[in-house]
């Protein structure tokens, strides 16, 4: 057995302290390394060569910096240079470009990431579909934040080898497939072989929300689309949304967009129009 087992053996508190210089001084050589990098921006190439993973970064003002190959395809551009500085509203219905904006604004003034977001996004095709996404905050030499980083990606191609995405696919698939019908914490927790308390933590960890207002999202976001995209009443809205009336669902599009679902649909179907 070598001195430093022996230490660790005797002195736990001074192997521990050992462990910490050492990780340290590792994290240190990986800043050193990175630095070294003649264009940091090279790296984000690699995203060019994983077609269903749309890589983008915005600035502080919510503009495209730079994106892969995907994502020019997903905004059916031809070429990054078309989108660099433009922003979600040049590409998307007035309601999803919001949406999109009001996430990245509450990453950069946070600093916490969104992990997993279930939300809708227009594909190549013009049809809106389920789509993942996870946005970072990007920041500079002295840690401020200067902008975001996210990659988003078609739910219904998530059954792919990445383990990340394969345990929790089952899930995510159940919420947006019956989002309209009564999910149970239960059902959930069998498709991933947890308890519900097992899930519930283990759920909170990965995506930073519950269960119930994750699915919660999921039903605003739809019932967006339905009130911009269609003239159903509010109440078959609420319905065809999982709300058991049109009184819950005033009360929590309310907490969760900050006006009534009339005033919603008022705002964004004339911008669509």
């Amino acid at each position: 057995m070598d001195h430093v087992l022996l230490t660790a053996c005797k002195f736990p508190s001074e192997a521990v302290s050992l462990q910490n210089v050492a990780s340290r001084d590792l994290r240190r050589r990986a800043r050193d390394f990175l630095a070294l990098i003649a264009s940091p921006s090279g790296l984000e190439e690699l995203f060019d060569h994983l077609p269903d993973v749309y890589f983008f970064v915005k600035d502080r003002e919510c503009r495209f910096m730079r994106c892969n190959r995907a994502f020019v395809n997903l905004l059916r551009a031809k070429r990054e240079e078309d989108i660099l500085g433009l922003r979600d509203a040049d590409f998307f219905p007035a309601a999803l470009a919001e949406s999109y904006v009001r996430d990245d604004r509450a990453v950069m003034a946070s600093a916490a990431p969104i992990i997993d977001k279930v939300e809708l996004v227009r594909n190549p095709s013009g049809s809106i579909d389920w789509y993942n996404t996870t946005k970072l905050p990007v920041l500079d030499e002295r840690g401020a934040v200067i902008g975001i980083a996210g990659v988003t990606r078609d739910v219904s191609k998530m059954n792919s080898n990445n383990e990340r995405f394969l345990y929790w696919a089952p899930v995510l698939e159940t919420i947006v497939s019956n989002y309209a019908e009564p999910i149970s914490a239960a059902a959930l927790a069998a498709k991933v072989s947890l308890s519900v308390s097992q899930f519930d933590r283990q759920f909170k960890k990965r995506f930073l929300t519950t269960p119930r207002k994750y699915i919660m999202n999921v039903r605003i976001n739809a019932a967006c689309q339905l009130l911009v995209a269609t003239e159903l009443p509010i109440a078959t809205v609420a319905l065809q949304t999982g709300f058991y009336d049109q009184a819950h669902f005033t009360n929590q599009f309310v907490r969760y967009k900050g006006m009534p679902p009339s005033q919603y649909r008022k705002k964004y179907a004339a911008i669509q129009a």
